[in-house]
């Protein structure tokens, strides 16, 4: 039981810590994105993942040794103690932080979606290929291209 509860607040602690960067990043990526920025938020998040990976590790060696798929059937087969009680609410947290996580996720996801568009929108503009008044997913609004015009093509 010692061990499970140890699983637990640790994978509570990463992901608390993960949603702090990852809140730090959708940040950054509604502001003004520069290199150093990207770089500082990769190296906190790169030794968060390396130690989640342990710690899954841990928790697949602990199901595997008691026979159980996931961590809440083994926690069900446990006899009633305070400890039990323990680690039902540390399971209740970290599944509360997942579903932030999971949601700051997918609005950063959609913030890089948003910068990719203009990325492409830009890169059309500089080209000279014909855009609509507002840009779409591969930068054209439509498939018609007027004017086709490689970036490197233009003489000095």
């Amino acid at each position: 039981m010692k061990e499970i509860l140890d699983i637990l607040r640790q994978e509570l602690v990463l992901c608390t810590r993960s949603c702090e960067i990852s809140s730090q990043q959708q940040t950054m990526l509604a502001g003004q994105i520069d290199d150093a920025s990207v770089d500082a938020i990769v190296h906190m998040m790169d030794p968060i993942l390396l130690q989640m990976q342990r710690i899954e590790q841990r928790k697949d060696n602990l199901l595997l040794q008691f026979g159980h798929k996931t961590l809440q059937g083994l926690l069900d087969r446990q006899p009633l103690s305070a400890e039990k009680t323990l680690a039902g609410h540390l399971m209740e947290k970290l599944t509360v932080r997942l579903e932030a996580l999971q949601r700051i996720n997918r609005q950063n996801q959609m913030l890089l979606q948003k910068q990719r568009e203009y990325i492409d929108f830009s890169i059309n503009v500089i080209m000279r290929i014909s855009t609509g008044t507002i840009y779409a997913s591969c930068g054209n609004v439509g498939s018609e291209i007027t004017h086709v015009k490689k970036i490197f093509d233009q003489t000095v």
